[in-house]
């Protein structure tokens, strides 16, 4: 059993958390389309929303604190998830999103045309 983790292991877990922390941005994003695509705006429901997704990140980070520290809370790995989420939320969210809203878009007036032309 090792008391205080190597370097190596400190760099490499914060590496991976960081990675975490990006996924967990993209699954954000993911969330948000799904709350999209079935209410139509992105403000409705969104504090179920954010339990739903809060809950996701907590059960993410656990399990990563689980398997990568030993079940060792590590001031280092949140930094990590931080950074990742930052970098993925602030930089890369805006181009994946807002395309994928133009085709829910879309494809919901297309609906909505065939709705009408067969009623």
């Amino acid at each position: 059993m090792r008391y205080m983790p190597t370097l190596t292991f400190q760099v490499i877990c914060f590496v991976y958390s960081a990675g975490l922390g990006f996924m967990l941005g993209f699954l954000y994003d993911l969330v948000r389309i799904v709350f999209y695509s079935f209410t139509g705006n992105d403000r409705k429901l969104s504090v179920v929303r954010d339990l739903l997704y809060s809950f996701m990140c907590l059960a993410a980070t656990f399990l990563f604190l689980l398997v990568m520290c030993d079940g060792k809370l590590m001031f280092y790995v949140f930094i990590g998830e931080g950074t990742g989420l930052f970098i993925y939320l602030y930089v890369l969210s805006g181009i994946f999103i807002l395309p994928v809203k133009r085709k829910i878009d879309k494809m919901k007036h297309r609906f909505l045309k065939i709705k009408s032309f067969l009623i």
